[in-house]
C-alpha cells in the first residue's frame, strides 16, 4: 500500500477510540439483573 504509516496509525487510534466508548455505552445500558435471575 502507499499509505503513510502515520495515517494508518492515527485511523486506528481514532477506530480504537470509537470502539472503547460504544463498548462503554453497552455496558451502561445493560441491565443490572441477569434475565435468569428475574424469570420465575
Amino acid at each position: 500500500l502507499s499509505i503513510p504509516s502515520g495515517t494508518v496509525r492515527s485511523r486506528l487510534h481514532i477506530a480504537r477510540q470509537r470502539l472503547k466508548e460504544l463498548l462503554s455505552e453497552h455496558e451502561e445500558a445493560k441491565p443490572l439483573v441477569k434475565s435468569k435471575e428475574v424469570a420465575a
